[in-house]
């Protein structure tokens, strides 16, 4: 354990589990978890390089890559962990590939009685609590507010066509006069997924890991890079690796 991610001591009280720490800079000790990681983050990589989506999505990709790997057998296993937690098979007809286009109907008292009964929306996964998709919504109307996660089982998917959302920054700005072009070049007309690639190559940029503690407190995600370094100041505290002294007269701290 590193920055206290697995630390929970009401779980463990009431579990009756007894909190150990690997040995101070021995990530080998926690090779389970950091192969897990590594395996998830390719997973959200490729997940977010084939959808075209931007990285404001990391989050629900995460989720719906964890919760396809519970429900695959891995190499050690002929059973999936979902197999071995609920003994039975779990059901993959309904996977659905994430981030392809949708249409969701409304549902009562949401849908109206003459025109349109369904929006579209971009597929970002499965609901937690039910037995519902999740989805990012598309279109402009007057139900359900856009640029909003809504969950529904009643929906058209078409896993061939994609669509690139950049960064609010990243938007093209256009006058008012032309507010159905810029909806087109956002949200990418409904496109197949090669058409979109070829005229949106640059719709965002995925930003390298900073190097340097300047470069991270200049970084636009500077307040997540704080809080990696408070969790892991906080993690070497509490394992008394360091002992905080005042430097000795003549030498230069590292």
């Amino acid at each position: 354990m590193e920055g206290g991610e697995y630390y929970d001591p009401v779980y463990f009280e009431s579990t009756g589990i007894i909190h150990q720490t690997t040995t101070p800079y021995t990530p080998q000790q926690n090779g389970v978890a950091e192969r897990k990681n590594m395996t998830l983050k390719e997973m959200v990589n490729s997940m977010l390089s084939y959808s075209d989506l931007s990285e404001g999505f990391c989050g629900e990709e995460m989720l719906t890559a964890c919760y396809i790997l519970n429900k695959t057998p891995n190499k050690r296993s002929n059973h999936a962990p979902y197999e071995l937690w609920c003994i039975k098979v779990p059901n993959l007809s309904y996977l659905k590939v994430w981030g392809c286009r949708a249409v969701v109907r409304l549902t009562e008292p949401q849908r109206k009685t003459l025109g349109e009964r369904g929006i579209d929306c971009i597929s970002i996964g499965y609901a937690e609590h039910s037995k519902a998709y999740r989805f990012y919504v598309l279109e402009f109307n007057d139900i359900v507010s856009i640029n909003t996660v809504i969950e529904s089982r009643y929906v058209i998917f078409d896993e061939e066509r994609f669509t690139s959302i950049p960064r609010p920054r990243d938007m093209i700005h256009q006058s008012s006069s032309k507010s159905t072009t810029q909806v087109e070049d956002v949200f990418g007309g409904g496109r197949t997924r090669n058409e979109t690639i070829s005229q949106h190559q640059y719709c965002f940029n995925i930003e390298n890991d900073p190097k340097t503690f300047s470069e991270a407190m200049a970084s636009r995600d500077v307040h997540f890079w704080k809080e990696s370094i408070h969790d892991e100041i906080d993690s070497i505290m509490h394992n008394n690796i360091w002992v905080l002294t005042d430097l000795p007269l003549g030498f230069k701290a590292l």
